[in-house]
């Protein structure tokens, strides 16, 4: 009878070691991927969020709900028909699981209404928060606070 080549243990062991290493780095590359792509998704609300606010100043004489210091549900509600929006904010702008208000999201005008801030972060993105206003979007400190500095 021929015997057949078989592999050692140490040939399986290293096998196993190796194929254990490159997972990790691959979980962790998408783990980075998932990250920056719910920044990515924040970062495009906060613009359709930023155009219905345009819209709404188009036809309110150039002027934004004034006082807007709110969260996603007070924002969407200022707009009102022009929202294309549900009142629920997105996953991706709730703290957490029992987050109802989207703390991740506030928007501030001023008085007059003749500006917007908008700051957000991701909820389970990369932690940068973001500032998006009439002149676009900067990355910013969390100030949990407005009106605030920081946007172009």
């Amino acid at each position: 009878m021929r015997k057949r080549p078989a592999f050692t243990l140490l040939e399986l062991a290293v096998t196993v070691a190796v194929a254990a290493i490159l997972g990790t780095f691959g979980y962790a590359s998408y783990s980075s991927y998932i990250r920056k792509s719910n920044d990515n998704t924040a970062i495009g609300l906060a613009d359709e969020l930023a155009q219905n606010l345009a819209h709404y100043a188009a036809l309110n004489s150039a002027v934004y709900p004034a006082n807007l210091n709110s969260g996603w549900n007070s924002t969407v509600t200022a707009l009102g028909t022009l929202a294309e929006f549900p009142s629920t904010p997105p996953a991706v702008f709730k703290a957490s699981s029992t987050d109802t208000a989207g703390n991740n999201l506030l928007s501030y005008s001023n008085s007059a209404g003749s500006t917007f801030q908008i700051e957000f972060k991701a909820s389970g993105g990369t932690g940068q928060p973001y500032c998006r206003d009439p002149n676009g979007l900067a990355s910013i400190t969390w100030q949990n606070a407005g009106p605030f500095t920081g946007c172009p």
